[in-house]
């Protein structure tokens, strides 16, 4: 339920990263959460969350969340995140138009998603893509980063709310941009360089003031358990174009 006492924001912009390809987006927005101490506002509850459960730290068990924190700052910053995502397709329409709708009773009128593009091999430098519902908009987001708009034929369909909500918010005449990484396209990988890649990007453009050394940290660390990883690698199956799927 909303949190009552935050709902005079700062021409708040939405930030989403829920769990999908190498959860890029979710590292993307846990990390920007826990870095700038961002408080929880609202949670979603739907009967089209996964029937399943997390048994947490204290070894008690927990429904899948999706919340909605803030972070105050000059220009306020609302984060979706999550667990996961509904399980079919009508539920993620709904949940599209319930978060969006909310967000806008809080002065929310541009959304930003993030995403990954599912490679067969780990990116040495991961590329940058964005795009939008708006053609004015993307191009001006994209200038002065190293995100490339041209994406048709290069990305597949974007499944799940990473694109949805973007389509959703293109609808209710929303600036939009949803920005995909590359990142190897295997279940257990974890995509923090992709990640570390958007959150410069967003630290630039929004005067964020993010320390990312500790996920410099963290990217050392995982280059190691990769290389052990990389025999996997020949048993993924081959495929001629690159796609995401959120």
């Amino acid at each position: 339920m909303p949190n009552k006492k935050t709902t005079t924001l700062n021409d708040p912009l939405l930030v989403v990263g829920l769990p999908g390809i190498a959860n890029v987006g979710k590292i993307v927005v846990d990390f920007m959460g826990e870095s700038k101490k961002a408080e929880r506002i609202a949670q979603f509850h739907s009967h089209a969350m996964p029937h399943a459960v997390f048994v947490n730290e204290h070894h008690l068990i927990e429904m899948p969340r999706i919340e909605l924190w803030l972070i105050r700052s000059t220009r306020d910053i609302l984060l979706l995140v999550g667990d996961t995502q509904p399980i079919d397709e009508r539920s993620c329409h709904e949940f599209c138009e319930a978060a969006l709708s909310h967000c806008q009773s809080l002065g929310c009128s541009e959304v930003i998603s993030i995403g990954g593009i599912a490679l067969r091999k780990i990116p040495r430098r991961p590329k940058l893509f964005v795009t939008g519902t708006g053609k004015k908009h993307v191009e001006a987001f994209a200038q002065g980063t190293p995100c490339d708009n041209k994406l048709y034929g290069i990305v597949g369909p974007i499944i799940g709310i990473t694109g949805l909500i973007i389509a959703h918010a293109g609808a209710k005449r929303m600036r939009n941009a949803c920005i995909l990484a590359e990142t190897y396209g295997h279940p257990m990988y974890l995509g923090i360089p992709g990640a570390r890649e958007i959150l410069k990007v967003l630290d630039k453009k929004y005067k964020l003031k993010l320390d990312l050394s500790s996920l410099d940290e963290e990217i050392k660390q995982m280059e190691s358990d990769m290389r052990r990883a990389s025999a996997l690698q020949a048993q993924m199956p081959q495929k001629k174009e690159t796609s995401y799927i959120g």
